[in-house]
């Protein structure tokens, strides 16, 4: 639907759309050229005419539909990789955040909280993407329902669903934008994983650079993120990072638990390491649960804490701790 308006009796002009607003005490009393008997505006006002697209109104009104509803297909597509990574975010998460925080880790710790607000995110991405599926559903059905648009009421009814089509439809776009947004991190790992055969092996344990006697403890770490958390295995981390070229100097990596081989893990990819901490007590187990630096920025490089403070890369803290965590803690509680 658009608009046209009339003023001084003969000049016309169009609109997509129109507003009122106060203006003179003049009225729209110049009569129209063509017709003396009806009035087309006045010297600073507008005779307004609404133009209806009656010839093709239900057609325009299905090629809106149909167009939403593709749309809607895509977006529920991306919906359901969303609530997966959120669910699997969240519980492996919470599961192995239980484990660093009974053994007294809060750097780990605060990692894994950082992967359960990522997952917080993702669910309130896919809430906004929940909320316009069920009303393009509702404007589907209604859209639906409209075989034909002869009268003023009915035409003036579709134009309105294709106008409340079109805008959902921007909503979904936009909702679609923000979870392709968020899932950034989580796409470059699934990629990632299709090449990334042997990639860790460029990657050492972060105590290596520290001191080569620590290299083979399960060690965490704390710095700054580089990207999003993301899930992956060893190799799918070392190869998101190596194409972080500009930032991603390394990962911490948490593998999930009941695996017989270590495949799949949270990863937390850094641009600088901060503080890391070692585990003494774990006797060959948790092998795979480490911090780990690329080889290219560190070699022939210590990292260990400078007292006087005149090393940029170098860790602020190093903790050891003379215990393990998860089943392993519990063993040693056990024997205690």
């Amino acid at each position: 639907m658009l608009f046209f308006g009339l003023t001084n009796g003969r000049e016309c002009y169009c609109a997509p759309y129109y507003k009122a607003e106060a203006d003179d005490s003049s009225q729209c009393d110049a009569p129209c050229d063509g017709n003396p008997g009806a009035m087309c505006g006045g010297k600073s006002k507008s005779t307004i005419f609404a133009m209806h697209h009656c010839s093709n109104t239900v057609s325009r009104l299905k090629a809106a539909a149909d167009s939403m509803v593709d749309l809607q297909g895509k977006m529920g597509e991306q919906m359901v990789d969303v609530k997966t990574a959120m669910e699997i975010m969240q519980g492996k998460a919470a599961a192995i955040q239980v484990k660093f925080g009974n053994a007294g880790d809060p750097g780990a710790s605060d990692l894994l909280q950082s992967a359960k607000v990522f997952a917080g995110e993702l669910e309130a991405a896919h809430g906004v993407a929940s909320q316009v599926d069920v009303k393009m559903s509702e404007l589907k059905t209604s859209a639906a329902g409209v075989t034909e648009a002869t009268s003023a009421a009915e035409i003036g009814k579709a134009e309105d669903l294709t106008k409340e089509i079109s805008a959902t439809t921007l909503k979904a776009e936009d909702s679609m934008e923000e979870m392709e947004g968020l899932m950034e991190s989580i796409t470059k790992a699934a990629d990632a994983a299709k090449d990334a055969e042997g990639a860790a092996k460029v990657y050492f344990s972060l105590m290596y650079f520290v001191d080569q006697k620590m290299n083979d403890f399960p060690s965490t770490c704390t710095g700054t993120a580089a990207e999003k958390p993301i899930v992956a295995t060893i190799d799918g981390c070392a190869r998101v990072c190596d194409g972080d070229i500009h930032e991603c100097i390394g990962f911490s990596f948490f593998p999930f638990d009941g695996q017989q081989q270590v495949q799949e893990g949270l990863c937390f990819l850094m641009s600088k390491f901060k503080t890391a901490t070692y585990y003494t007590g774990c006797s060959g187990q948790h092998e795979f649960n480490k911090c780990y630096a690329k080889l290219s920025k560190f070699e022939s490089t210590s990292i260990a804490p400078k007292a006087d403070g005149t090393c940029e890369s170098c860790l602020k803290e190093v903790t050891k701790a003379d215990r393990c965590f998860g089943a392993a803690a519990q063993q040693q509680q056990q024997q205690q």
